[in-house]
């Protein structure tokens, strides 16, 4: 590359290329000499990158290798959350964009950088079917998100002892009580959550019971209601009543035939 016409005996401000200088002595005889000026390579590095392996913890890592200059460096990291560091290579790092700067022994430098990214967290959705009258109907059941593999999963369901109750998304069979759940990805990340199983109690009865008004007849009446946890048409049915004279014993589908009152389920 041209450096213009220098006629000194040293040539300044000259960049790598081959150059030629004529010397002229006292008696006009020149002399000609070639010189070659050569330069590093450029500063320069590659970065391999180590993502985080779940969402949250700091577990990433940048291996950079750098190359050109003349060979020896300094480094010069910043990061995420006012990050910084003058080692070659990386540990322990959170999610997030680094940038590093490479001196080499002549102050030429060279910028790189990497992004370390995460998976999205594991989200849970908790669901339970209530059981019935103290009985193991109840059911429990979790709905994941997220994650390394997002729908590749495992699970754990334990009750207060711990005892584990199942292993799969869904378990059955289960009396009241709350259920813990753990769900691991594919990359051994876990996120915890529970489910309550309420027990709905059984039915009742009352009853109302009327006398029989005169000796002999059949105006007496038991009067049942039901109460059921999940209401129910009512059915009423109410007793003919006869007088106390000349009544007689009941007879299937007439007067005196007692009735009664109920709820069912």
């Amino acid at each position: 590359p041209s450096a213009g016409s220098q006629t000194t005996a040293t040539a300044t401000g000259l960049g790598a290329g081959t150059f030629d200088v004529t010397v002229t002595d006292a008696n006009a005889c020149p002399i000609t000499v070639t010189a070659t000026i050569t330069e590093p390579a450029v500063v320069a590095s590659t970065i391999t990158g180590t993502n985080v392996s779940c969402n949250g913890d700091a577990t990433g890592a940048a291996d950079l290798t750098p190359s050109g200059g003349d060979g020896s460096y300094i480094f010069s990291w910043t990061g995420p959350g006012a990050f910084t560091s003058g080692l070659e290579d990386l540990t322990g790092l959170a999610a997030g964009t680094y940038n590093v700067t490479i001196t080499d022994g002549n102050s030429c430098t060279g910028t790189a950088q990497v992004v370390i990214t995460e998976p999205a967290v594991i989200a849970l959705t908790p669901a339970s079917v209530n059981s019935n009258c103290g009985q193991s109907d109840g059911e429990v059941s979790v709905v994941a998100t997220g994650g390394s593999v997002a729908g590749s999963y495992t699970y754990l369901w334990q009750d207060a002892v711990p005892a584990t109750v199942g292993t799969t998304d869904t378990v059955t069979g289960l009396a009241a009580g709350t259920y813990d759940v753990t769900v691991t990805d594919d990359s051994g990340c876990t996120q915890v959550t529970s489910a309550t199983i309420s027990d709905g109690a059984g039915g009742t009865l009352s009853q109302v019971v009327t006398d029989v008004d005169c000796n002999g007849s059949f105006t007496g009446e038991i009067n049942i209601t039901a109460v059921h946890r999940v209401p129910v048409p009512e059915r009423d049915a109410r007793r003919r009543r006869q007088g106390c004279r000349g009544a007689g014993p009941p007879t299937p589908g007439g007067a005196g035939r007692p009735w009664r009152r109920d709820t069912p389920g």
